[in-house]
């Protein structure tokens, strides 16, 4: 009973983050499109664009993702509904088959989908709302609703011709109303037949509604707000002083006996015949504000980008509440350490920075472009390189300057800079520039013309090298300074270079067909792709300790390790990231940290470097009990394999979840020891197991602090 008790956890984990943990907390908080209040409990739940649901049971001050069961990529959390504790999520945009339902009942621990009676445009789900213990919903097919706890759907617009596509929903009393691209229903009774209730609105679909002193209230997006006094039979615009952008409303909501909108603009709350502006503390450089909701004393609103924000005075002041969330729009290009603070660069928010060892992040813009590329310290400046030139900061970001004197057109699109002697050189799209004053003035060097997209530069004993993408030649060297270049030709076509990593006397390249390393100063290459998959891409490489790292992006994703200077690689990325691609990786402060097209990630470097296997023959697998046990907060755990084997070694809580994967590796025969901090576990007792082949053995260990 317990082997399939363990077979079952494994495949409902299988797509958790159990060995890296995401780096980015205070990285804005990410996009939230809807947010959904619990009172009783304090409990919230919003979901984000590109990460998930998220659930918070302390009114918003910490947040944890809880995306069990959820097995679409792509897709968005639009909406929340509930009956008792049984929680619904509607979701839209899937890249497979929409978003469809979703339903909880053990408090977001798993999720599981609920679409029967749901197809098509049905799966595009926008909002819902519950009755007694039903559950409706608007989707891009008209409303839907569920008597049995979601188990199926029954369309309820049927009768409306043609079919709308529904969004705002809203029941006054035993009426329902919603907001269609035909403009505003209303229906009683079964729900079977709708009357039209457009006279006055500006048409289009309503985002939302709200009663407050007697008269119906709706949102309309581009249009503003609008009042009806005789339950929809006819409204006009409650606008006031809301103009521009303004009226683009997205929703209307009571609290603590005030009336709240949220637009394009941030939050305001009516006053007499005009709008007061509730918006001290709310974000200004990504205005956007998608729903409202409350708890006991506090208003809580989502924002585009800027994560959760919460007023405990009514709207006179909000504070953001981003712990625990993440962003799902951080494309990483590169991280770097300049002393103790990491820096990262990313092509759409341009550079973080975090003094805490990666756990929290936050941007230094000031001066500088968004569309950053890569970033590097040179002596006591460090440069970021971005599609709008060349930026140096010398004050840890908090102010730059440009460096694009002579630069103009594409050569401002800035991927690489190296410092040789007294000379600066500049990677851009039409190949390389120098400066001899510091990047006060850019001269074109002879390596430049049309679309050299010159990524990465290194120099080695005199030799420089300069690797472009896409272009032929893809790599160049110069024996001169930089005066002159000529083509290296390191394999029988010029695949694309992306990195160019110097490791002692050895050159490797990341490469558009793997790994390529001379130990000759580039005049012979040998190609070390064992082990890295068909086509690899490879971005970036570094050494740590006896291993050597390589990232790969597009189709072979992911982190690989070896130990045999390139000869052979395995795959150590993990068990999640099929949808990213690795474009740099670093280690700092004794955690391996990986910039990808999603996120910032990081893994303590013990789990992925000091796993190495002891000498003597072993003539079976074996698991041993953990020393010392009970631990706090460290103990070892000893394991054998008698012959060459992919092995894994989770760590469970008593719920069956799996709280760290200590390895996820194909290892030879031999005995093996590894360390487990569990700095950031509760006290409590916790399950280990080992699988290798068809071997499995579970033991207990207890963790008291």
């Amino acid at each position: 009973m317990k082997k399939i008790f363990l077979i079952l956890v494994l495949f409902i984990y299988s797509n958790s983050f159990s060995q890296w943990s995401r780096a980015n907390a205070g990285v804005d908080g990410g996009v939230i499109f809807s947010i959904y209040a619990m009172p009783s409990s304090n409990t919230l739940y919003c979901g984000s664009n590109g990460s998930g649901v998220f659930k918070s049971t302390n009114a918003g001050d910490n947040w944890a993702p809880v995306n069990i069961g959820i097995s679409e990529y792509g897709f968005y959390p639009t909406c929340f509904a509930s009956v008792g504790s049984t929680v619904f999520m509607g979701a839209s945009y899937s890249a497979s088959n929409g978003g469809g339902m979703y339903r909880t009942t053990d408090g977001a621990a798993t999720w599981q989908k609920i679409n029967s009676g749901l197809n098509g445009k049905a799966l595009d789900i926008n909002k819902s709302t519950t009755r007694n213990s039903d559950v409706f919903i608007t989707t891009d097919s008209g409303v839907y609703r569920s008597t049995n706890n979601g188990s199926n759907w029954v369309h309820l617009t049927a009768s409306i011709n043609p079919v709308p596509k529904a969004d705002g929903i809203f029941f006054k009393g035993d009426t329902l109303y919603i907001g269609t691209n035909q403009g505003v229903f209303y229906s009683t009774g079964n729900y079977s037949s709708w009357t039209s209730a457009t006279a006055g609105s500006p048409g289009g679909p309503a985002t939302s509604f709200a009663y407050y002193n007697g008269n119906l209230y709706s949102t309309f997006f581009g249009s503003g707000v609008f009042v009806s006094s005789n339950n929809g039979a006819n409204w006009s615009a409650a606008n006031y002083n809301l103009t521009g952008n303004l009226l683009n409303l997205r929703c209307v909501y009571v609290f603590n006996n005030s009336l709240y909108v949220s637009c394009n603009g941030g939050v305001f709350m009516l006053g007499s015949n005009t709008w007061n502006s509730m918006s001290t503390g709310l974000p200004t450089d990504y205005p956007y504000f998608y729903w409202l909701t409350s708890v006991p004393g506090k208003l809580i609103t989502c924002t585009y980008a800027k994560g959760v924000y919460v007023s405990s005075n009514n709207g006179a002041s909000w504070n953001q509440k981003i712990s625990g969330l993440t962003s799902g729009y951080v494309n990483a290009k590169k991280i770097i350490a300049s002393g103790n603070i990491l820096y990262a660069a990313t092509s759409n928010n341009g550079v973080y920075k975090s003094t805490d060892n990666g756990i929290n992040w936050f941007t230094v813009n000031n001066g500088n472009s968004l569309a950053c590329n890569n970033i590097c310290s040179i002596d006591s400046r460090l440069y970021a390189l971005s599609d709008g030139g060349v930026f140096y900061t010398t004050d840890g970001g908090s102010s730059w300057t440009s460096l694009n004197n002579g630069l103009s057109g594409n050569d401002l699109k800035v991927y690489s800079i190296m410092k040789s002697g007294a000379t600066l050189f500049i990677g851009t799209y039409n190949g390389i520039f120098n400066s001899t004053n510091d990047g006060q003035t850019w001269i074109a060097n002879s390596f430049h013309g049309t679309q050299k997209l010159v990524v990465t530069m290194n120099q080695i004993n005199g030799v420089l090298f300069a690797g472009c993408s896409p272009s032929t030649p893809s790599l160049s060297k110069s024996t001169d300074g930089g005066n002159t270049w000529s083509t290296v030709a390191y394999f029988s076509f010029q695949a694309e270079v992306f990195d160019i990593y110097i490791d002692g006397t050895s050159i490797y390249l990341g490469t558009g067909h793997g790994v390529h390393r001379s130990t000759n100063n580039g005049l012979n290459w040998t190609v070390l792709n064992n082990g890295l998959g068909a086509d690899p891409y490879v971005s970036s490489i570094i050494r740590v300790g006896s291993a050597l790292f390589c990232t790969q992006m597009f189709g072979g994703r992911g982190l690989f390790r070896s130990y045999d200077n390139g000869a052979n690689w395995v795959d150590v990325t993990g068990l999640y990231f099929i949808f990213s691609d690795f474009n740099d990786v670093i280690n700092f402060n004794n955690n391996i940290f990986v910039a990808t097209s999603s996120a910032i990630y990081y893994q303590p470097q013990s789990q992925l470097t000091s796993v190495r296997g002891m000498s003597g023959t072993v003539s079976s697998f074996s698991l041993q009990q953990n020393y010392p046990n009970p631990f706090n907060p460290a103990t070892t755990i000893k394991y054998s394999i008698k012959q060459n084997e992919f092995v894994t070694l989770n760590v469970f809580d008593l719920a069956g979840r799996i709280v760290s994967t200590l390895i996820n590796d194909y290892k030879t025969a031999g005995e093996y020891s590894i360390n487990f901090n569990a700095a950031n576990l509760p006290s409590g007792i916790y399950f280990y197991t080992l699988k290798a082949g068809d071997f499995s053995e579970t033991r207990k260990m207890i963790l008291m602090k």
